[in-house]
């Protein structure tokens, strides 16, 4: 595989600002597989597949996986050491795809509240100081896109839910709660109750954390 084409398109500003004009508008993941597929098709490569994270917790995050047949990918990857690699690190590293002889990591930095990754696989060696700053600055534009993505997903709660779960993390018991809103401990803990499964999560602290998490980035 050769990065003329990219090359080339990067040194011409008038073909690359389409491609961000293009993922500006980006809100879902179909869309942005399709845009990925046409910077595949530019640079020559088999597939491009974005990972993205957003995190719930200090100890948990939502990921999400887009490109052609994303599931296999998903299975492919370990999204543990990719989240980690995000986290703490900007440099591209070579992984194992099962069905691609190369396969190259990219981390994606620029948009606050969400990390991402993109893995490029191809059938030949991808020099990754050719890829590396290209992605810095089509990085953040994808980023964002995968942010509005996630915020369809955020988590729906009533009005009393949210603010029995937002008392709750000024630290006010069920009691407290009640007097302050006017209504029942057991509507109160009734409520709380709710957010508990909704968030998928043990226990009251936990809800509290999840959803300050998501709707806050």
């Amino acid at each position: 595989m050769t990065n003329n084409n990219l090359e080339n398109t990067f040194s011409d500003i008038l073909s690359f600002k389409p491609l961000i004009d293009k993922a500006g508008n980006l809100d879902s993941p179909s869309q942005i597989e399709a845009w990925l597929s046409d910077i595949a098709a530019i640079i020559e490569c088999d597939t491009i597949h974005l990972i993205g994270f957003k995190p719930q917790s200090p100890t948990s995050y939502q990921h999400q996986v887009i490109g052609h047949e994303h599931h296999a990918i998903e299975n492919s990857v370990n999204l543990d050491t990719t989240y980690e690699h995000c986290r703490e690190s900007h440099t591209p590293y070579s992984v194992e795809v099962k069905g691609s002889e190369y396969g190259l990591m990219i981390p994606l930095r620029g948009v606050s509240g969400i990390l991402g990754s993109v893995l490029i696989t191809s059938d030949t060696y991808i020099a990754p100081q050719q890829q590396e700053w290209h992605w810095s600055i089509l990085g953040p534009h994808l980023l964002l896109a995968l942010k509005r993505s996630f915020s369809k997903d955020k988590i729906k709660i009533t009005k009393r839910e949210r603010d029995c779960i937002l008392w709750a993390s000024e630290g006010k018991t069920s009691w407290e709660i009640s007097q302050i809103l006017g209504i029942s401990e057991r509507t109160v803990n009734f409520h709380l109750s709710n957010c508990i499964e909704k968030t998928n999560s043990a226990n009251r602290q936990q809800a509290i954390v999840k959803y300050l998490f998501n709707h806050t980035l």
